[in-house]
This record gives C-alpha cells, structure tokens and sequence, in this order.
C-alpha cells in the first residue's frame, strides 16, 4: 500500500534533520564559531518546528494504522537527534561567552559568578526567537494533549526562552476559558509555571478526555450516499477515537466487536453487502483492522469511478463550436413541426376531409360531429392545431365568420350564429347541472366561441335550505335555461343529490358536456320576496 503524502512529507522532513545531525556530529569543534553557530541553530529550530507541524498532520490525516505507527518512531528518532544537536550546541555556546569575557576583563574568571556571566552574556548574544507556530487553544479538552506536546516542544524546551517570554506566548496562544485561567498569574518568570500547572490540573482530565471519545464513537453520522468522501469520514472518526483512546492508556484490544457493529450501521446499502461478501467466515467475529483496510479499498474504488464519469462527462459534444463566446447568453426556442397526412378521417383514403363523399353528403350536424370527436380545426379541418391557434385567413364564404363554410348553418334572424370550440373557454360554468327531472332530459345551453371576454352580470342571491338561509354570489346568463351549483358550494352547504344522467348540448344540439348529480334549493332575494 502506498504512503499517503502527508506521511511522505513527514519523511523527508526527518530525513533532513537526521542528516543535519549526520553533518554536525562530522564538524569539528575548531571549526565551528560564535557566528556559524547561529544559523545552524536557527536552521535546527526552523526545522523542528516544521516536523511537528508535519506529525501532527499524519496523526490526524491519515486512517491506516500501520503509517501511524510507522511515523511515531520516526518522531522519536527526530526528538532525540533534535534534542542531541540543541545539547551541544548550548554547551558550545556556553563556551564562546565563557571565552568572550575573559577576554573582555582583567578580572580573574573566578571573581565573577558563573550565574552573572551566563545571565549577560545571553542577554548580548541571544538567539533570535522563534514565532508563534502553535495552535489557538479555545478550551477544549479534544484539542488539549496536540496543544500542550506542540507548546513544550516549541516554547517550553527551548532554552534561550526566558519563563516570561514562554507565559507571553502562552496568553498569545490562549483564547476563551484557557486565556481567563492564563491570566490569573502576573507575567513574571515565576508566573510561567503556575499557569502551566494551573492549565494542565484544569484540563488533564483523563476521565473527560475518554468520554468525550466515546461520545464521538457512539454518535457517528450515517452515511446517506454512496461516497468515497462520507466513507472517509467515517473512517477518519473511528481511527482517530482508536488512536486517542491509545494515548490514555485505554485498553482496547478487546473492543473490535464493538467499532465493526458501529461502522457496520453507519455504512449504505451496498457497501455494507460488500463488505459482508467479502467476510469468509460468517460466524467468527470480524476484526477491525480487516474492515479498515476494506473501507480504504472502497472509497478509493468510488474516487476512481467518479473520476472516470466526470472526466467522460466533462468531454464537450462534437458539434459545438468552441469559438462561440456568445452561447451562454443567447436565447433559444424550440418549434414543433407538424406535417398534415393526407388521409380522410371519415373513409381513410387519400384525400382530404373537404372532398370525402361521404363526409359531404352528411348534414351540418353530422359533420360537427366528425370535427369534434377527431380534434380538428373549425376553419381549416386540420388535426395539428385548435380553432384558437388557427392563422388561415379563410373563413366562411357565407357569413364570413371564423368556421369552415361546409359547417355553415343557415339561421333565423332572431337567432344567435355560434360554433362551439374544445378550446374556447364558455361564459358560463361547466359545474354540476341540475334538471327538473331524473329521466335524462335534454339541457340546451347555447354559448359564444369568441377570444373577447363577456362580462356577465352578478348577484347576490339567498339560499334557502331547511329554513337556514345561506349567502352567495351568483352569476347572471340570461342565455342559459338551467341553473347550475358547484359541486364545492354544495359540498359547503350539504345539499341532498341524486344521481341523473342529464345532457348539456350547446348550438346545433351539439354535446357540451353531461351531469351525472342533481340538487334541489330555493332562490330567494335579499330585497324582494320571490322564490
């Protein structure tokens, strides 16, 4: 299995600074001076700081055990080379002031307090500090044991830090509850280690730092789709409680029936069946190192596939034009195209409607009849649009209406001329019709296909049922010799109904629609006493 990259820049960070031990050990001690000394300790320091910010990458990035493990030795290694190299080179140090100030007095060396000479000279040749690379601790306890290894390892080991410079850094550091606890000591060098000591009783708390694992172990998210970033996820979670609950000392070796049963419930449909495909003894219990490396295996399968379908659907099409800036702002319609099939509705032969024999020795009804129930246009007999939609200027020859002429009807003058339309919208509602009788008779109902609106005229009218009078609007058509309800109006007020079989007919006698539901109220007026 290949090393993941955080891991492999873990490495050759270390590898750097075990050869900058290789290379100091082989320097000898006339070589080396108080000005070459100096960037070699700011290059020692610099470079310790970078592998800690590395390790602390590896512990919380990657998921395999074995890589763990594998970069915990390798930062032991690194501390104690790092921590040979910074011994010596103090002690050299020590040595070059030691030189400087007998060479500086003519006092005897032995007049002077080693203690007072070590304090000014540090104080004339100290080291640049380091910067503040640690993280901003809030206060949490999850965040506490990473927090306190990076702080002793960048500030508190480091000798040329004064305690009031390592409690500077340390407020700098803190925020929240831990600033608060920081500050309660006064910013001396005696300060330093009682707010050290009072961080570390506040939140050394190996009870909590366990509970808070487990709370996060036993509240794992269920993975909804079936993603290699959710999987890694989970995984992540899982690994990183196993590692914490490791560096508390918690013995876990018995627990792998515990984190397989929740990974198992946490994991989709089809993962979870491969996973116990893959399970050859389906009676021992499972290991977690075994499910581990198959969760690896899996998301690293989904990020495959996800690639090869975002690279297959990121190809652009072969007919588009890849130097046309303009088509993310241009606008497109879409038509549709209809071709008229010459073939007579009525006979089925090849011709058209107009020149059927049969459909013209049929009177003005029948022929109606054939324009309705096959859907065709009123002006021009054709199946691809509605009368509404029609753009022929052709109309009738004989009252130069918008009809066909072979469906012209000669009228009398005091009758209205009319063709009713499957798209024309009727001025009158199509709603539950009542009759006066239960037998099926014949409701005529003439109504007007025309665009233009008619305004009717409105009322209110009262509605007697049982005694209880009901307000209602009503609509007025003088034309219609029926009085027609809502089916939600008399839901409303609960009308008795019986069923009818009652048809509604239009100009023509021409079927406009059917009531299977008859009602019977009194209409009263508000003002006049009629029924």
């Amino acid at each position: 299995m290949a090393d993941s990259k955080f891991l492999l820049k873990f490495k050759a960070l270390a590898t750097l600074l075990l050869d900058f031990e290789n290379e100091y050990n082989a320097i000898t001690p006339g070589e080396l001076t108080m000005f070459t000394m100096e960037p070699r300790k700011v290059e020692l320091n610099r470079l310790w700081s970078r592998i800690n910010e590395s390790y602390e990458n590896v512990c919380v990035e990657c998921s395999v055990s074995k890589e763990r493990e594998e970069a915990s030795q390798l930062y032991r290694q690194c501390k104690e080379a790092y921590m040979s190299c910074a011994a010596q080179m103090g002690e050299l140090s020590q040595s070059f002031v030691e030189q400087s100030a007998m060479s500086s007095t003519m006092a005897s060396p032995n007049h002077i307090p080693r203690a007072e000479r070590l304090e000014t000279s540090f104080a004339d040749h100290r080291l640049r500090l380091p910067p503040c690379t640690t993280e901003i601790f809030h206060g949490d306890y999850l965040s506490w044991p990473s927090f306190r290894d990076m702080f002793k390892a960048v500030y508190i080991d480091c000798r040329s830090i004064t305690p009031v410079e390592k409690l500077f850094y340390l407020r700098q550091s803190t925020q929240g509850e831990a600033l608060e606890i920081v500050k309660k000591s006064p910013l001396t060098n005696d300060g330093f280690e009682n707010a050290w000591t009072n961080l570390k009783d506040r939140y050394e708390n190996k009870r909590i730092l366990v509970n808070s694992q487990l709370k996060i172990l036993f509240s794992l998210e269920s993975i909804k789709n079936e993603s290699a970033g959710e999987i890694k996820r989970l995984q992540r979670d899982i690994n990183n409680c196993i590692t914490a609950l490791k560096l508390h000392q918690v013995n876990i070796e018995s627990w792998d029936p515990i984190f397989v049963f929740l990974c198992s419930t946490k994991l989709p449909t089809n993962t979870l069946s491969l996973w116990e495909q893959t399970v050859s003894n389906k009676t021992e219990i499972s290991k977690w190192c075994d499910l581990d490396s198959f969760l690896t295996a899996r998301f690293q399968s989904l990020e495959t596939v996800y690639d090869l379908k975002h690279t297959e659907d990121a190809k652009p099409s072969g007919n588009k034009n890849p130097h046309d800036d303009s088509r993310s702002s241009r606008k497109f319609k879409s038509y549709q195209v209809n071709i008229n099939q010459k073939s007579c509705f009525v006979c089925s032969q090849d011709h058209w409607l107009k020149s059927c024999p049969q459909f013209l020795k049929m009177n003005q009804e029948q022929r109606f009849i054939v324009i309705k129930r096959n859907n065709l246009c009123l002006n021009c007999f054709s199946n691809n649009h509605k009368l509404s939609q029609c753009t022929k200027k052709i109309s009738c020859s004989k009252c130069r209406l918008k009809h066909h002429t072979l469906l012209h009807r000669e009228s009398k003058p005091s009758e209205s001329i009319a063709i009713a339309n499957s798209d024309a919208q009727p001025s009158t509602s199509r709603q539950i019709a009542s009759s006066s009788s239960s037998s099926g008779p014949t409701v005529q109902n003439c109504f007007a296909a025309t665009r233009r609106q008619v305004l009717l005229g409105t009322a209110i009218v009262q509605i007697d049922v049982n005694g209880i009078i009901f307000s209602a609007r009503a609509l007025i058509d003088s034309g219609s010799q029926a009085t027609f309800i809502s089916e939600k109006l008399q839901r409303q007020l609960n009308l008795p109904i019986k069923k009818v079989n009652a048809r509604i007919s239009g100009l023509n006698d021409a079927l406009a629609g059917s009531a299977e539901k008859q009602c019977t109220f009194v209409l009263r007026s508000p003002h006049n006493s009629f029924e």
